[in-house]
């Protein structure tokens, strides 16, 4: 309630005394970056925390880092700067995991996460 109030405000103060449409949008892009709930920060986080989860349920994380390189191969550079998108860019997201997986296993990823992780080739395809 109080971003929202304040996102007006700022939009208001900016817009009135420009008279400017251009101006109106780029205060009320920023106004909808000053008031998302849940940003850049908080994709990272769900990702460690993502890494972690996977490790602990007899999964290999380093999937994850498959799944973003998927994203990376159909967005390209397609999207806006991470600077106006609520999520980071997945190669920046790539790096952040590879950086969790790391910290959590130091001397590599044991064997038995590898082995528990089935492999793209050995999925069941699904014919439409």
């Amino acid at each position: 309630m109080a971003k929202d109030s304040f996102k007006r405000g700022l939009i208001g103060a900016i817009v009135t005394p420009s008279g400017s449409p251009e101006i109106g949008c780029a205060a009320d892009l920023v106004g909808g970056m000053v008031g998302m709930k849940y940003g850049r920060e908080d994709e990272l986080e769900s990702d460690r925390l993502g890494v972690r989860f996977m490790a602990n349920a007899g999964y290999d994380p380093s999937a994850m880092i498959d799944i973003m390189e998927v994203l990376v191969s159909a967005c390209g550079d397609k999207g806006p700067p991470e600077f106006f998108s609520m999520h980071p860019n997945p190669t920046n997201r790539v790096e952040k995991i590879q950086e969790a997986i790391d910290a959590l296993f130091p001397n590599g990823i044991p064997a038995a996460l590898q082995s528990e992780c089935p492999s793209s080739d050995t999925l069941p395809s699904h014919s439409h």
